[in-house]
């Protein structure tokens, strides 16, 4: 290999991280959580509308003033419900109308992704090209790239950071995270533990959706694995499914879930900080090439945070 592409591949990987990033952090930027959108979510006033208003609570009358000086209910300043709010308003929970509505996100979300890219503005069309233009340069250089990789397996920092994805790979999983997805949702759901049920809905969402296109993606273009073929150009090979790379897709759906729903940026870096050593992880062991992981986490952030913002 000449020595001049032997070691291009570390600014390219520069320039590809730092553009993941960029949307990372363009997807999490002054993002404050909106109520869920569970018939649950918000609390009703007395006539069974909602939600109640927040109104200025001083009055001119003394004594009303008094009463509401006494008032010691407690407001979780996380969700803005009282304290006790899953258990008082236990007996309102309507399952099954949420059940319907769940579905009617679910398609509404599914159409409002599909049709995304004819709704792109000027930013939206300018990313795009940033990212498919890093993406196909990747792609030129994936070779070397995934060597680079593995001559560096042992070195101080990068050696730590693969060996940590690899202890936590199962959270690339679909089929892993299921349970925890119906179980967790079911849980929080009955205990009115919000904002837990939409993030559990929102991920389990986003996986659907999200797995309909890399499977369409997958089967179409059948991009054989470096472990089967060290040839990054074979594509359109029997059983090849290298392109994108789901768990790459995966965990970067649920950091982006999370960070979404949490106002620490200490947290969005611990999030986005994992799922890129899984992602980095995934081509070490030879599952997927470099552009494959690239593009699967770019694919899991875009598709997450728009379900998450329609919420």
């Amino acid at each position: 290999m000449p020595d001049g592409r032997r070691y291009a591949f570390i600014p390219l990987l520069c320039v590809g991280c730092a553009l993941l990033l960029a949307e990372v952090a363009r997807a999490s930027a002054g993002f404050a959580p909106e109520p869920v959108v569970f018939h649950i979510a918000a609390p009703k006033d007395d006539h069974g509308f909602g939600p109640v208003a927040m109104v200025d609570d001083t009055t001119d009358d003394p004594s009303i003033d008094a009463d509401l000086a006494m008032d010691t209910t407690t407001v979780d300043a996380t969700t803005g419900y009282p304290a006790e709010h899953h258990r008082k308003r236990f007996k309102d929970l309507k399952p099954g109308h949420d059940f319907v509505f769940g579905m009617k996100t679910l398609g509404g979300d599914a159409w409002a992704v599909a049709n995304g890219p004819t709704h792109m503005d000027r930013s939206d069309f300018l990313w795009t090209i940033g990212v498919f233009g890093v993406a196909g340069t990747l792609y030129y250089y994936d070779l070397e790239v995934l060597e680079g990789m593995h001559r560096s397996w042992d070195a101080p920092i990068y050696g730590p950071i693969v060996k940590f994805g690899s202890k936590f790979e199962k959270l690339g999983y679909i089929g892993a995270l299921a349970p925890y997805y119906a179980g967790g949702f079911a849980v929080t759901y009955l205990l009115r533990l919000d904002p837990f049920p939409q993030m559990f809905a929102e991920a389990a969402e986003s996986n659907l959706i999200t797995g309909v296109v890399r499977n369409v993606l997958e089967m179409t273009l059948r991009r054989q694995r470096p472990r089967e073929g060290y040839d990054p150009r074979a594509w359109f090979v029997k059983g090849g499914d290298s392109f994108p790379s789901g768990h790459a897709s995966v965990v970067f759906e649920l950091a982006t879930i999370a960070s979404q729903h949490t106002r620490s940026n200490a947290l969005r870096v611990l999030y986005y900080a994992v799922a890129g050593s899984i992602s980095i992880a995934r081509a070490q062991d030879d599952a997927h090439w470099p552009s494959d992981v690239f593009m699967g986490a770019v694919i899991g952030t875009v598709v997450s945070r728009a379900i998450v913002r329609r919420h």
